[in-house]
């Protein structure tokens, strides 16, 4: 008896192995959140490492939250961007 492996049909020829490109891409949505938080933090040091303004604390930290979340995140958008034309040069064709 011969030996067949799961998935092959008796009589019928393997298919020849074919060449694929394997691809990497960052995951983009890490990067924006990472880059949000970030800037959350950036204000959060920048709110508290001040002097109380009059409008306090808490306002000053909203509006620094949302200026430097989004800016954050923005950078982080761009930071995934490059990573993904670095990785795709790099990727090459496997057997």
């Amino acid at each position: 008896m011969s030996e067949q492996h799961p998935g092959e049909h008796p009589g019928r020829r393997p298919e020849p192995p074919r060449r694929v490109t394997v691809r990497r891409s960052p995951r983009y949505g890490v990067f924006i959140v990472g880059g949000a938080v970030l800037g959350a933090l950036v204000a959060l040091v920048l709110t508290y490492s001040e002097p109380a303004s009059e409008y306090g604390y808490a306002a000053a930290l909203g509006y620094l939250v949302v200026a430097l979340g989004l800016g954050g995140a923005l950078v982080g958008a761009l930071a995934s961007v490059v990573a993904g034309i670095v990785l795709d040069r790099r990727s090459r064709p496997h057997d």
